[in-house]
């Protein structure tokens, strides 16, 4: 008999097997420590290899959340377009009555624009500052959790509130639950500074500091993004890693920038991470300086639109009806997001990219 300790002239056992539950692939390899070999007995034994493929797989288990959320997964889930102004009264009464609307229709979740509560002129110092208040005092976020409880509604919904500092606002994106209480926040990252457009987010808002992992809900794991994070695709991909199940970019896309790229972009996020993306948008002039792409929509995992609302010149005489708002219905079905997962898995080599 003879027993060999190097490992350096042995193979690598790869092994790879699907998770039935997390609908993900887990590689493993093993390379052997010993082989022991005799007449009657031969044995190898095999050390996990510690860097393995499933710490370099992008989408990787997060055990605080479940797959198997797709059990009775068929939802109706509604989008709220409107064209928000610098009356933040007038844009709560807007939201309240969609969520009423959105409650009647039978949805679970209504989805609102970037910067519902108000959107103003650029100025200095920003107008918006005297507008912002913390989310424990703001009568918009009060009014929203209140409907969100009156019509058993969880609401998504973007806002400002003061910095630390108060010296510039934080673009925030909020969930409410059906039960009133706000359970996830996001600050948006990726500022839109844009020349063209005369446009400078960072002159009033500060940047939020990371991308963290899914809302756990009552439709699913949601990833809260907005507007030109539509952009970055690490910050989608890093959530998808997170088991997150629906992305969402509430927005005010310009309409040149709209009219290249918006649906370009929603269904590439949807694609690759194969999540539904929901994207609710503001529309229309909300002042002489300021008008919106609209265009708010519903993509599947597959990368295929199942819901678009239109701009404001799509259809004659809707621009009046614009401060009113507008209520989309769709259906999302989180089956459709496993089964996409399941029918072709996908895994980054992130072991190498140096």
């Amino acid at each position: 008999m003879f027993h060999l300790k190097s490992q350096s002239h042995f193979p690598v056992l790869t092994v790879i097997r699907f998770h039935p539950i997390r609908s993900f692939i887990v590689c493993q390899q093993y390379r052997p420590i010993s082989i022991s070999i005799s007449r009657h007995t031969s044995k190898v034994s095999f050390l996990k290899n510690t860097r393995s493929l499933t710490n370099s797989s992008l989408y990787h288990s997060d055990k605080s959340f479940r797959m198997d959320q797709d059990q009775n997964s068929e939802t109706i889930i509604a989008i709220g377009q409107l064209c928000s102004t610098a009356d933040i009264q007038q844009n709560l009464l807007t939201c309240q009555k969609l969520a009423k609307e959105a409650s009647e229709q039978g949805a679970k979740a209504l989805f609102l624009p970037e910067a519902t509560d108000y959107i103003t002129t650029p100025g200095s110092p920003p107008p918006s500052l005297s507008l912002a208040l913390p989310m424990t005092t703001s009568p918009f976020v009060l009014g929203l959790q209140s409907s969100a409880k009156e019509y058993s509604l969880a609401i998504n919904v973007g806002i400002h509130v003061p910095n630390a500092s108060g010296n510039k606002v934080l673009n925030r994106s909020i969930w409410i639950s059906e039960s009133g209480d706000i359970v996830g926040q996001y600050d948006k990252v990726h500022l839109f500074d844009y020349a063209a457009a005369g446009l400078k987010e960072s002159d009033s808002v500060e940047a939020g500091k990371k991308v963290g992992g899914p809302v756990e809900t009552c439709v699913g794991n949601v990833g809260l993004l907005i507007c030109f994070d539509l952009r970055f695709p690490t910050a989608s991909l890093h959530l998808r890693s997170r088991n997150t199940q629906i992305l969402t970019y509430p927005s005010a896309f310009t309409i040149p920038t709209g009219l290249l790229h918006w649906e370009t972009l929603l269904r590439a996020r949807a694609i690759e991470t194969q999540s539904y993306v929901i994207a609710a948008a503001q529309v229309g002039s909300h002042n002489a300086k300021r008008e919106s792409y609209g265009h708010s929509m519903v993509v599947d995992p597959l990368g295929r639109v199942v819901l678009d609302m239109g701009g404001a010149g799509d259809v004659v005489g809707e621009e009046s009806t614009l401060a009113s708002g507008k209520l989309g219905i769709a259906r999302i079905d989180l089956g459709q997001v496993r089964e996409a997962r399941e029918k072709m898995p996908l895994m980054a080599r992130n072991d190498v990219y140096e």
